[in-house]
This record gives structure tokens, C-alpha cells and sequence, in this order.
């Protein structure tokens, strides 16, 4: 009979990490960090942005327990994008990761 190496374990177990700790925290992060940053300029409208937040929390957490194996590409997009090649049109990091994730959706990377 075949069995599992301590290896092979240990990878599900990161996998599992990963999957309902790490991205979610990473993103649950975002929400409240940016939260008074997009509530103080109020760029769509006071009813707007809250909704926006949440609409685009919801996306992020729901992408990262569906396809976490494609996170890691569009976090690493995401960062050199904005941090490095267009900082002027960063926003806020759930915004730009919400739309990143939506470029490397379609892209399909």
C-alpha cells in the first residue's frame, strides 16, 4: 500500500496554512487598513465606497479560497505594479490588488 511522506504532509498542511489563514488575514488586513483611508476621501460618494469595500473584500476572499495557487502571482503583481512602475495611479492596496485580480483573471496567468 502506498503512504505519505513526512514531506508530502507537511506540504497539505502548508497548503491548508495558506489557504484559510494566510490570505484571508492578508485581506481581512487590507479591509481595515483602507477603511479610513478611502472613508476620508469619499471619492464615489459616501454610500459608495463602504459598498465598493465590501464588494471587493468579498471577491478577494472568495478568489483566495478558490484558486490560492494563483494568489501568489497576482499579490506579486499587484506590489511591483503599483509600488514600482505606476505609483501614481495606486490607490489603496485593496483596490489595487482587486484590480489586478481582475487583470490576471481575464489574462489568465
Amino acid at each position: 500500500a502506498a503512504q505519505l511522506m513526512w514531506f508530502e504532509k507537511v506540504y497539505a498542511w502548508l497548503q491548508c496554512m495558506e489557504k484559510y489563514f494566510i490570505y484571508p488575514i492578508v485581506i481581512l488586513s487590507a479591509l481595515t487598513t483602507d477603511a479610513s483611508a478611502t472613508s476620508s476621501r469619499h471619492q464615489l460618494g459616501k454610500y459608495c465606497d463602504p459598498l465598493f469595500m465590501t464588494v471587493a473584500g468579498l471577491k478577494l476572499l472568495r478568489s483566495s479560497f478558490c484558486c490560492p495557487c494563483h494568489q501568489y502571482v497576482t499579490l506579486s503583481f499587484t506590489i511591483l505594479f503599483f509600488r514600482f512602475d505606476y505609483s501614481h495611479f495606486s490607490e489603496t492596496f485593496l483596490l489595487d490588488y482587486y484590480f489586478m485580480s481582475i487583470i490576471c483573471s481575464k489574462a489568465s496567468f
